[in-house]
């Protein structure tokens, strides 16, 4: 339950997060920085489901699908991973 949700934070560009709320020593602030991951979280699962409709409107219209015999997909705001 954790481990996606550090994960997340470093993909959205805040892995320092996941470190503190592990080494936190404080309920107050490990709670902080727990709603703080689960927002990067629900960002994440925004975005990615942002690129998969990107993605899919891309085969549709630009691709040639299914006379292509493969498929490769970018843009320039889609995270790497």
């Amino acid at each position: 339950m954790l481990a996606p949700r550090i994960n997340a934070a470093g993909r959205m560009g805040n892995a320092e997060q996941g470190l503190r709320l592990l080494l936190a020593r404080d309920q107050d602030e490990a709670e902080t920085i727990a709603r703080s991951l689960e927002e990067d979280n629900l960002q994440r699962r925004k975005h990615d489901e942002k690129v998969l409709h990107e993605a899919i409107r891309q085969v549709e219209e630009e691709v040639g699908y299914p006379d292509c015999s493969s498929i490769l997909l970018w843009s320039d705001h889609w995270h790497p991973a």
